[in-house]
């Protein structure tokens, strides 16, 4: 992942289209429809620049949103002053988190586990993530759905934000690796502002992960796959038509013999992973 000073700068412009509110909400009913209640305490992981946790610091007691990035954490933490009380942004990885940190609700948003190069390390931050949920605890994320990614990749796009202020240009390209499991996303910026153009590139690099490295990942750090479903549609059985996934898990261990078998033939996300400290509950995606 290569620097750009543009990129941090108008990350919340670029993005803005996202609906952080309502991913929130519908996040925050999960939770209620299985426990009865609100959550007390929240880790938003790979926080990012704090806008879901700030969603979540409008209605929570108590939220705590980590990220790696200094970058992020900083403009997190600016964001996040007015509910000094309620929020806290760490630049911590899961992994390295005290252990007194307990939260009934953990979620990892945004494609977050796209970050993890390496297979070992995504089952870490998902013993990371056990560590510290609840014994009634859930845990919510989202992926790319590699397999899919893989047969149809993500394509170039382009796209404008106007301010008062200033406008932004983006030209979007993408490069996958069918071997490494990799895809390459290059952000080309340019903001001009007052007659002057600022030019800058920002590069991400992502791992597809498939459902069954998802799920096997799950089981080997100790918590199970309850059930998937479309991304902003948890009422749902997700196909392979789903442009988007949402899985459930919860704490046990089982064996990895006859996971997952998914046949996945349009490019698509995963989104939005939901695990839970409870018995298990295991509900198949329709094949």
């Amino acid at each position: 992942m290569t620097k750009s000073n543009l990129f941090y700068q108008n990350y919340d412009l670029l993005f803005q289209s996202k609906d952080y509110t309502r991913e929130v909400n519908q996040i925050l009913n999960i939770y209620r429809r299985k426990n009865q209640k609100t959550p007390r305490r929240v880790l938003d992981l790979g926080c990012g620049t704090g806008n879901h946790t700030r969603e979540l610091a409008k209605i929570v007691p108590h939220v705590t949103g980590l990220d790696i990035d200094p970058l992020m954490v900083k403009l997190a933490k600016i964001k996040l002053q007015p509910f000094a009380k309620r929020a806290s942004i760490i630049n911590l990885p899961i992994e390295k988190l005290p252990l007194k940190f307990k939260f009934d609700l953990t979620v990892a948003l945004f494609n977050v586990i796209n970050y993890i190069s390496t297979w070992p390390e995504l089952v870490s931050f998902f013993r990371g993530v056990k560590t510290h949920l609840t014994s009634q605890g859930i845990f919510l994320f989202d992926a790319w759905n590699g397999v899919a990614a893989l047969t149809d990749p993500p394509r170039a796009k382009s796209w404008v934000v106007k301010t008062k202020l200033k406008t932004i240009i983006c030209h979007l390209t993408a490069s996958s690796d069918l071997w490494e499991q990799k895809t390459s996303l290059t952000y080309d910026l340019e903001v001009r502002t007052n007659g002057k153009r600022k030019q800058d590139k920002y590069l991400l690099l992502q791992t597809l992960w498939t459902p069954f490295e998802i799920r096997s990942a799950l089981n080997f750090a100790g918590l199970k796959l309850l059930f998937c479903s479309p991304l902003g549609q948890p009422q749902k059985r997700a196909t392979v038509s789903s442009s988007t996934f949402s899985f459930a898990a919860i704490f046990g261990f089982i064996s990895i013999i006859g996971l997952l078998n998914l046949k996945i033939i349009n490019p698509q996300k995963t989104h939005i992973v939901r695990v839970a400290n409870q018995p298990t509950m295991t509900c198949p995606l329709t094949p």
